[in-house]
């Protein structure tokens, strides 16, 4: 016998089963003997991947960090190149790491989700060499309410409990419970596989009084009553609605359980039929286990009895019943016990009675590992003589009764002659021996044995010997872990082969210790926690933990024994020889339990074990098959099912059936989820049981903010790698809450592979612990509470000593003795602040801390200390404080040139008197306090640049908020243009740039949300949008750069995917237009065809059609198949339906993007368009733009002979459309001439109409000019020459100079001097050479319709009411906003709308609950209304469209949720076009009547004796020593605050 080595050929389509044969020739001298041809299945498969996930679901916005591990087969690590994906719903892939190199063994990486994410089950893809492994994971949005309602119930109920019990509780998210009333009500639907639009409702209870948990229980009987079926398919769902007592506001928490049958369920362990050989022992095995999979209690196991018996057929057609296995109770054994140490003590019995009860005694002793575990392995002797067997199995125990039949068939062989392979080995360990019996009914002189696990042959040999018996010893390799095969293959000298195999589990038990311990003895505060571990140096250790309700779901993300047994035993040529027993948790309580277990042979025929072992033979040997079998095509790769059908050993597990038996189905196992009920809509019958249980588990109950972690539950994730002391330790930070964690993890070590460490529970928490709460945005002169919350986790009341130091940013506020205190001028006191409680054990305490903010603006930052007997704690919150009034900002943006000369002097005005106060009047101009200014310099054109290099919408509009597509692919556009920018002019470095990349690579993940079957949608509640998807797409192209292709991929699936949706959307003449659901478009430029007075025409859409040209010609490189010759054919037809419209163009905006995508095309006509472009142009002050009026910038006032003031650019009717066409017009003309004086003056045009300092006027338009400017930064290559310093004084300031220095070594570095008491102007001297831009930034607040910000012409009409309710002195605001658009001669409605409107300090909107609110206003009264975005600071509302015909209104409701006092009388509200912000609309909300509001009418101080919150007068105990040595303390701590140090 000699073993050969053979390679795979290259370019084979691995599992595929596709065309690989092997083809064996016999020769003898030169004669051929033999020759025999087999299919060959590949697999690339040749590692155990699993994916650890450090959730089991994820919200977005919240970091997706993971651990990939890589096994060998021998279970020790790989340490090649792996390529990692994380991918969609939709299989887009949003991040990649190529070639990473694992560490011993794992690769951990780490992404951050969008904010906004698509709903669904994404995945991790490994892809190792061929290998691919996804592993799934729930991604979500969750939007924490003010408070959350938790319902608890197990999540399955036994039908003979008799009682559905449960509990339930209202907290805060600082953990304090919420006092209220609960309506509760139980609901039931009569089948698990039922949708829950099928629930009913059968019970409904009010409880008045609720603080705290609650525990509910209510009789089956009762609830079940009505049921139509089986009590034990029943599902209950119990919903909780509960009311806040003071506040009056609702949340709704859900919980359910499925009852299921207290029946056991009995079975014999393998697939049907069993095989069994005449003359032989037969093994088997039978578990008994719950319906549900829950195991057995031992005690009830001990009390049962489990008889299998056996009815055999004779050749002669009678029956016989073969002796019974009886597992008998175990009081029975312990009789027999007792009786044999009787008899044989007293001598009373003779030697054959003692014999027989002794092995009666040992027959016993075999079941106890049944009486343990439930699965009773048995073995009996089979006759020659018998044709046919039938087992049966019956159970039996005080409670119920459950039984159990198997057929079993005999081996087909030539001649009746049998070859048996047994094995006295029950528990193989890797290292030692397992021992194995040959026997045959027939004498042998030779075999061959092989040894195959995970479908490789690990080692084969031949026995010699006589006789009909033989044993073999081998020793269990680490590669024969989990499993492993012996077969036994010989051949009679009549030429026949016959075939036996067995099937052996191998312990996963390693020699590598590895060992946890968190050691809290060092810190009894519970601040921190060491952990100390120990493992074999050189070792990789890796922790995670889960919070125990969330561990009790038992999702797929941990890495536990099960996971690593599933993974290895997938390797298995074919699961149907592998037998286990799964045991899961009804309650969660311990991870899913799978025993595998050793058994034999379960083909029928040679042929049948040799595949089911993985093997095949080529021989000119005899291989007699039995009926119905021998007919699949071994060489085309089909293999037998059995019952007369062939399938592909590709097919095997492939979750569909291809067998009539389903034998290509059997025993597949599953390691990660698949589906998801509620984020994936598929089919029932799609789904296994074990996801579908996985499922279940996990919307068992309402979300809750645990479940996800967002902020505390990565306190112990931590990898460690050990040196050659085999010890390491680190200090981990509890978290700042009451939590149960269970702490996990693993090990890896080169040599001796993986070792999964026990979990342990660990209670996190502190004795005594605070947390804050406050607005964090407030306005100047008002009065806000920081509510500090106290928890005692202890069993013991203690003292709490809460403390706020002083500040020169606010001042506590008093109240008086008689309960009074004034709203505009009440007593003020400095310095510290301390106020002493009694803290009840186990219980919470909420102290409201009155603080008047003296700070004008800018943000400050309150700290709070509490000290008591078992140590302190500081906690601190950051508030920022707004000016006060209504925001009016101007911005004044100028070139610095100099290129061609030495200086450059500027001198800009300051649009803010110095004084607010108007001569004889008693309005004012402005609010004193209010007006801010700052000078923005830069060097280069492009503008300033950060140091993280990204740029969000955000950032750019100064706190603006915008959720929807515009938004997120302005921040990828910004972001992408920025670097290019960088890149082009030889200052990019790609390691500061990693968080741009990443940036990049979020907003990816944020675009694909609203991305479905090759389109893009603005909003979610939106259709399809081809200019949209244009416009992506258009992004998408510009980041795809070879450089880059390892830092943010951009997957060409996805483009050939869009591409294809806008070929759907060409006429027949060439043009491009909207879907039908965009007859109003989203863009106003995009909708014009041509320029007539009065209105615009109906038309194609010729700027969309120049728009999807650019994409088409961008995309070319990229699109493949049939997608790329319709993209050409489809850019002939529009290039020649834009020449076609070239004589017919006479707007500007369409003349310029017409030119631009000629000019890429390189049509003939393009030298007609750059003439037409060319006398459309607006030339002033040497500058150039186009637009269809003229926008004026850089307007200089001229008071005296010397100097020329710069005024602020005002908004002009058409800024973003200007500057969208003109920054075209500057591509075309620098493709064509390069950097002339013409595209100077167009770049200083552009330069001068910056509205903001990190963008132009909209969106779209400012990456339109980034591209143009970054080109023209290329092109004009002044980085090397820049060297300059320019000088500021302000007239505020008149003996300050600020001098700043521009190189090229931080060109576009943003450099920010602050005007301090801003009036006069800005004086700005720049020396030396190059350019760069200087930008100034004004905002003042005013109170006065007549004083605020005003648009070019009357866009819209707004009109906005606000009621406040007596409930609670105001803490409801109900607002109303009613507006038109009325620029009827520009269009007869406004395009995509934003409304946002200031919210009052302390008030909110629940971001679900405005949700909800918009999917219900859109399908009823107001279908123009598109999404929301709710911010502590203003709610942002989006509208497709504003009607020019009728006014549309919105109602709808604030709540109080922090309370605050002397409010700012003045708010606003504005509303514009997201993409013409010029085009806007201000008003002014006179909120007086909240002014009015002193401190203790908003409950906002402890101070104030009839608010829910009173603890002024904290109860304290009579003075013995302990009690005066701690208010001692609490003393000397107090007068030490400028030296505090915390305890913790």
């Amino acid at each position: 016998m000699k073993t050969i080595m053979m390679q795979v050929p290259g370019g084979v389509e691995v599992g595929s089963g596709g065309s690989l044969r092997l083809r064996v020739e016999g020769h003898k001298g030169s004669q051929l003997v033999f020759t025999n041809t087999t299919h060959v299945a590949t697999t690339p498969r040749f590692l155990i991947v699993l994916v650890q996930m450090s959730r089991g679901v994820y919200s977005g916005g919240m970091p997706v960090e993971f651990s990939v591990v890589l096994l060998k087969l021998d279970l020790t690590p790989y340490e090649g190149p792996v390529d990692v994906y994380i991918l969609d719903t939709d299989g887009y892939v949003l991040r990649r790491w190529v070639s990473r190199f694992p560490d011993v063994g794992v690769v951990r990486l780490v992404m951050k989700s969008p904010g906004l994410p698509k709903p669904g089950m994404w995945r991790v893809r490994v892809v190792v060499g061929g290998q691919v492994d996804e592993h799934y994971f729930p991604m979500m949005k969750y939007f924490p309410p003010r408070y959350e309602v938790m319902v608890e119930m197990p999540f399955f109920t036994l039908a003979s409990e008799g009682t559905l019990r449960g509990r339930f509780v209202a907290r805060f998210l600082s953990y304090k419970p919420v006092p209220g009333r609960a309506n509760v009500t139980v609901l039931l639907k009569d089948d698990w596989q039922l949708p829950d639009s099928a629930f009913t409702e059968v019970h409904k209870e009010i409880l008045p009084e609720v603080n705290g948990w609650r525990e509910f229980q209510y009789p089956l009987k009762t609830i079940m009553g009505n049921m139509t079926s089986d009590m034990w398919r029943g599902e209950v769902m119990v919903r909780v609605n509960y009311y806040h007592n003071f506040y009056g506001d609702k949340a709704t928490g859900t919980s359910r359980t499925r009852i299921t049958s207290p029946q056991v369920k009995l079975e014999f362990l393998g697939s049907e039929p069993l095989v069994f050989k005449p003359g032989m022992s037969f093994s088997g095995a039978v578990a008994v286990r719950y319906e549900d999979g829950d195991p057995l209690d031992p005690a009830r196991l001990q009390q049962s009895t489990l008889s299998v018996t056996a009815s055999v057929s004779l050749a002669s057609g009678d029956t016989r019943s073969l002796p019974r296995i009886v597992a008998e109770p175990l009081e029975r054994e312990r009789k027999l016990g007792e009786r044999l140490q009787e008899e044989w003590f007293w001598g009373n019995v003779t030697g054959n009675v003692a014999e027989e009860l002794l092995e009666a005694l040992v027959h016993h002793t075999v079941f106890a590992s049944y009486r343990k575990s439930g699965i009773l392995q048995f073995s009996m002797d089979i006759p020659e003589e018998v044709t046919g067997m039938e087992l049966s199995a019956t159970y039996q125990d005080p409670k119920g009764s459950a039984s159990a039949r198997a057929a079993g068939v005999k081996a087909h062989t030539s001649g009746g002659r049998y070859l048996h392979v047994t094995t006295s080995t029950t528990n193989a360990s890797i290292g030692e021996f397992a021992i194995f019996h040959v026997r045959a009914n027939f004498r042998m002189d030779k075999f061959q044995y092989l040894v195959m696990a995970k479908g490789v042959l690990v080692h084969s040999a031949w026995w010699r010997g006589t006789g009909s018996v033989a044993t073999l010893s081998i020793t269990v390799a680490r590669e024969m872990c989990p499993r492993f095969t012996l077969v036994v293959v010989h051949v009679t000298p009549d030429g026949h082969v016959l075939v036996d195999a067995v099937h052996v589990s191998v312990s996963f038990h390693t020699n590598m210790k590895g060992k946890l311990l968190l050691n809290q003895h060092k810190d009894h505060s519970m601040r921190t926690v060491e952990a100390a571990m120990w493992a074999p140096p050189g070792s990789y250790m890796s922790i995670t933990c889960t919070r125990i309700p969330s561990w009790y779901k038992q999702q797929a993300n941990r890495l536990t024994h099960a996971k690593l047994l599933k993974a290895a035993l997938r390797m298995e040529p074919h699961p149907r020889a592998v037998h286990t027993v799964t045991h899961t948790s009804r309650t969660g309580e311990w991870k899913e339990r799978i025993t595998p277990l050793s058994n034999q042979n379960t083909g029928v025929w040679a042929l049948d074990s040799l595949h089911l072992a993985g093997l095949t033979i080529l021989t000119n040997a005899l291989l007699t098959s039995p009926p119905l079998t021998g007919g699949c095509d071994l060489e085309a790769g089909f293999l037998e099912c059995g019952d007369g059908s062939c399938y592909r050993q590709s097919e095997v597990c492939d979750g569909r059936v291809h067998c009539a038996n389903a034998a290509d189905e059997l025993h597949c196992l599953t390691v990660a989820r698949e589906q998801h009920p509620e984020i994936i809509s598929v089919d029932r019958d799609e789904k296994t049981p074990e996801s579908e249980l996985e499922e279940y588990r996990l919307k068992q109950r309402s979300w809750w903010r645990d479940l996800y972690d967002q902020r505390q539950g990565d306190w112990c994730i931590t990898q460690q790698h050990f040196g050659h002391k085999g010890y390491e330790r680190v200090d981990l930070t509890l978290p700042n809450s009451p939590s149960q964690w269970m702490v996990e993890g693993f090990v890896t070590h080169p040599d001796h592979g993986i070792s999964l460490l026990p979990e342990r529970e660990y209670d996190a928490t502190p004795p005594v612990f605070l947390t804050l709460e406050a607005p964090v945005i407030c306005r100047r002169g008002e009065q806000i509470s920081v509510r500090a919350v106290l928890a005692n986790g202890m069993r013991e009341e203690v003292l709490v000593l809460v403390m706020v130091p002083a500040s020169k940013h606010y001042r506590f506020v008093h109240v008086e003795p008689d309960a009074t205190v004034s709203h505009y001028r009440p007593r003020l006191s400095s310095g510290d602040h301390q106020h002493l409680v009694m803290l009840k054990a186990e219980e919470y305490m909420e102290v409201l801390l009155p603080l008047a903010v003296t700070l004008q603006s800018g943000t400050f930052k309150v700290t709070v200390h509490a000290l008591s007997q078992v140590g302190s704690q500081t906690r601190t919150i950051t508030i920022k404080v707004l000016p006060e009034g209504v925001e009016v900002r101007k911005h004044t943006s100028v070139l610095l040139d100099l290129k061609n000369r030495a200086t450059v002097y500027e001198f800009m005005d300051v649009p803010v008197d110095q004084s607010p106060e108007i001569t004889k009047s008693i309005i004012r101009r402005y609010v004193y306090g209010s007006p801010k200014a700052s000078v923005s310099l830069s060097g280069d054109v492009f503008g300033p640049t950060l140091s993280n290099m990204e740029i969000s919408y955000t950032k750019a509009f100064n706190g603006r908020v915008l959720k929807s597509t515009d938004g997120i692919s302005f921040n990828f556009g910004a972001t992408v243009w920025t670097l290019h920018y960088l890149r082009l002019t030889n200052q990019l470095n790609v390691g500061k740039a990693k968080k741009a990349f990443e940036s990049l690579n979020v907003n990816l993940a944020g675009l694909l949300t609203r991305y479905k079957k090759g389109a893009f949608k603005m909003w979610h509640a939106s259709k399809p949008s081809v200019w949209l998807t244009a416009w992506v797409v258009n992004l998408l192209l510009a980041a795809q750069h070879e450089d880059w292709e390892n830092l943010v991929y951009i997957e060409p699936r996805l483009i050939n995917a869009a591409i294809a949706f806008l070929l759907e959307h060409q006429t027949p003449e060439g043009s491009f237009t909207e879907t039908e659901q965009f007859n109003i478009t989203l863009d106003h430029k995009t909708s014009y065809k041509g320029w007539s007075v009065g209105g615009e025409e109906t038309g194609p859409l010729v700027a969309l059609t120049a728009l999807v040209t650019v994409v088409l010609h961008g995309a070319a490189p990229t699109l493949t198949g049939d997608v790329n010759a319709n993209a050409i054919k489809a850019r002939h037809l529009a290039t020649k339906f834009l020449e076609r419209q070239l004589e017919h163009l006479w707007e500007p905006y369409e003349l310029a993007i017409t030119t631009y995508a000629l000019t890429l095309v390189a049509s003939p006509e393009k030298e007609v368009a750059v003439k037409m472009l060319e006398a459309h142009a607006r030339f002033k002050d040497d500058r150039m733009h186009w637009s269809r009026k003229e926008i004026t910038s850089n307007v200089r006032l001229s008071e005296d002979s010397q100097r020329n003031y710069l005024l602020p650019k005002e908004p002009q009717e058409w800024d973003s459309s200007a500057v969208e066409a003109t920054s075209y017009a500057l591509l075309v003309f620098l493709i064509r001439e390069g950097v002339t004086a013409r595209v100077e003056a167009i770049m200083n045009w552009l330069t001068s109409v910056r509205d903001w300092t990190f963008a132009f006027s909209g969106t779209v338009d400012t990456v339109v000019a980034m591209s143009a400017l970054a080109e023209y930064s290329y092109r004009a290559r002044l980085k090397d020459l820049t060297d300059l310093n320019v000088v500021m004084e302000a007239t505020s300031e008149p003996r300050v100079v600020h001098s700043v220095p521009i190189t090229n070594t931080s060109i576009t570095n943003l450099r920010t001097l602050q005007v301090a008491r801003p009036w006069g102007h800005v004086y700005l001297m720049a020396r030396g050479s190059g350019q760069a831009v200087a930008q100034l930034e004004v905002t003042w607040g005013v109170d006065l319709d007549r004083f605020l910000k005003k648009s070019a012409r009357k866009y819209f009409d707004l009109n906005v009411t606000e009621t406040y309710s007596y409930f609670r002195n105001k803490t409801v605001i109900d607002i109303t906003c009613c507006f038109r658009w009325t620029a009827l001669d520009v269009s007869p409605t406004s395009h995509a709308t934003l409304m946002e409107v200031e919210v009052a300090t302390g008030y909110y909107l629940s971001q679900a609950d405005s949700n909800r609110m918009v999917r219900r206003l859109q399908a009823t009264v107001l279908p123009e209304i598109t999404s929301v975005k709710c911010t502590t600071a203003k709610t942002f509302w989006q509208f497709h469209y504003v009607p020019g015909d009728r006014p549309i209104c919105l109602s709808y409701r604030y709540r109080r949720r922090y309370p605050a006092a002397n409010y700012t009388a003045i708010r606003s509200v504005t509303i514009f076009e997201n993409f013409a912000p010029e085009h806007f609309e201000t008003t002014v909300i006179n909120a007086t009547p909240l002014a009015a509001l002193d401190i203790c009418e908003v409950c906002g101080s402890y101070q104030c004796p009839y608010c829910p919150f009173y603890s002024g007068d904290a109860p304290i105990p009579l003075p013995d020593t302990r009690s005066i040595a701690l208010l001692t303390s609490l003393v000397c701590f107090a007068t030490r605050v400028s030296n505090f140090y915390p305890l913790g």
